[in-house]
């Protein structure tokens, strides 16, 4: 089995949301969210071009955090200015895997190409690696916020769109850094991601949009809840939706939207800040729309592209001032 398919996730998973307006799923089929769209930021938000210093040209970036040396994958969109204010997505790899294994799932590079971001991919650190989430001051959250200041440093980056999105354990660091960095990012998006029943634990208790993708065949972090590959408790993942829709006081939903293929949709509405779900019925820990589909993981699902749906979600969602 391969180690970065695993997720080894802590009893503590963080995330917070709001939900934007429609998506479009790859292969046509559109999707058209019923949230409040007063939930939504204007994705208008900008920020003052950089100087002509700013790279265009970095691949990855060294870091000393806690006396520990850490490493992320960097890369900008090809063409792009110097002076022109970006938007960043950190993408975080799953339990035992690395930068290069997310990239293999996601096409984020080739994503950033296309619609103009930077992507950075940080690498997580142990025998197997992994993401430590036991607690909100923890070196890997140190990591990230070290990260986030050297890239701003280096590379010029609109600080009202900054995104993370991440698969496995990689999803749980994304929900975590989202949840517990409300200041740093403007929305975020948990692949196959696992939840604790103590996930609300440590969230600032500010909005956080976020777009979440699960198969309801997962074997390593079973969609209906009860524990993960690793012995540890989860809760389902649509009760892990419905907690969000609670907190930020949905007062309608879940709110099926029309299947697309093995895909469905759940989105709550009239929310201060809304939830978006994707439930993958035919597939399993997987990226939906990625290129790997190992049958001992519960397959995958063509259906949709998570990369389009997320990216068109970070478009529509910039922090207000």
């Amino acid at each position: 089995m391969n180690l970065r398919h695993l997720t080894h996730c802590p009893a503590i998973v963080l995330v917070c949301v709001i939900l934007g307006a429609g998506l479009v799923a790859c292969g046509g089929g559109a999707v058209t969210s019923s949230s409040s769209e007063a939930a939504t930021f204007s994705d208008a938000v900008g920020a003052e071009p950089c100087d002509s210093s700013s790279a265009v040209d970095l691949t990855s970036i060294e870091l000393d955090v806690a006396g520990e040396r850490r490493a992320a994958v960097v890369h900008i969109a090809a063409g792009v200015e110097a002076t022109e204010p970006l938007p960043l997505v950190l993408g975080f790899h799953g339990f035992g895997g690395t930068p290069q294994d997310l990239q293999g799932d996601s096409s984020l590079f080739e994503k950033a190409d296309a619609e103009g971001f930077v992507a950075v991919l940080p690498a997580a650190v142990g025998n197997p690696t992994r993401w430590d989430l036991s607690d909100a001051e923890s070196p890997d959250f140190a990591f990230v916020d070290a990260l986030l200041t050297e890239v701003q440093r280096r590379v010029c980056i609109n600080p009202n769109r900054r995104y993370a999105t991440g698969f496995s354990q990689g999803a749980t660091m994304a929900n975590a850094v989202g949840c517990s960095r409300p200041d740093r990012f403007a929305a975020i998006a948990p692949v196959a991601g696992a939840y604790a029943p103590t996930w609300r634990n440590i969230c600032a208790g500010r909005p956080m949009p976020v777009i979440a993708f699960h198969g309801v065949l997962d074997p390593i972090v079973p969609y209906t809840g009860g524990t993960d590959r690793g012995g540890r408790p989860v809760i389902a993942a649509e009760e892990w939706a419905a907690g969000w829709a609670e907190m930020n006081g949905c007062a309608g939903g879940p709110q099926p939207q029309p299947s697309i293929g093995d895909v469905q949709p759940l989105f709550w509405s009239a929310c201060a800040a809304a939830v978006e779900f994707y439930r993958v019925t035919q597939a399993g820990h997987s990226w939906p729309g990625g290129p790997h589909d190992d049958p001992a993981m519960g397959g995958s699902s063509e259906a949709v592209s998570a990369s389009d749906l997320i990216w068109a979600f970070f478009e529509r969602h910039a922090r207000s001032l």
